[in-house]
């Protein structure tokens, strides 16, 4: 079950939804729940369903393993991994076009998404500190070099944030001082 709050404590609306494994809130306060097997249900701020939609065929047999949203434009996109390691993109949660990026075996230790308003939906992948790219027009990733990138270590986590990427970093060298 899930509630939804008032700032003073004040219960709007229950929802009951069953398997649920993420939730977030978009840019014009839409409550998006999305299940195990990659159903997305969205709700307006006072619990009212609005639309249902799903991440694919594939991601419903097979199940989700990751989700996050991002920002696009005035909308608010969502992309999935599904447990046989695709990713499943929507520019749009309010009107959904559903596209896919075929990735490859590697094992990811990060990825994230990158937005622009002058270059198709990019989705960036890192597995230790090898880097992927993969956008909305060619449906697959390629290999990226980026001149700041280091090489002992890995990379284990992105953030975008409009125009910037934040990335953390893991390496067990020591340093010399």
């Amino acid at each position: 079950m899930i509630g939804i709050y008032m700032q003073n404590g004040a219960q709007i609306a229950s929802i009951n939804a069953s398997n649920a494994l993420y939730l977030f809130w978009t840019k014009c306060l839409k409550l998006i729940v999305i299940n195990n097997v990659g159903r997305v249900l969205l709700y307006d701020a006072l619990g009212k369903l609005l639309k249902t939609s799903t991440m694919g065929e594939e991601t419903l047999s097979v199940g989700l393993s990751d989700a996050k949203t991002f920002s696009y434009s005035n909308e608010t996109g969502l992309i999935i991994i599904n447990k046989s390691g695709h990713f499943f993109v929507v520019n749009s949660v309010t009107t959904p076009l559903l596209w896919r990026i075929l990735s490859d075996s590697r094992n990811l230790t990060c990825w994230t998404v990158i937005t622009s308003c002058i270059k198709p939906t990019r989705v960036l992948l890192c597995s230790k500190n090898s880097f992927l790219i993969g956008e909305q027009e060619t449906c697959s990733f390629q290999p990226c070099n980026f001149p700041w990138a280091k090489t002992e270590g890995q990379y284990t986590k992105w953030n975008w944030i409009m125009t910037n990427v934040n990335y953390y970093f893991y390496t067990t060298q020591k340093s010399c001082n």
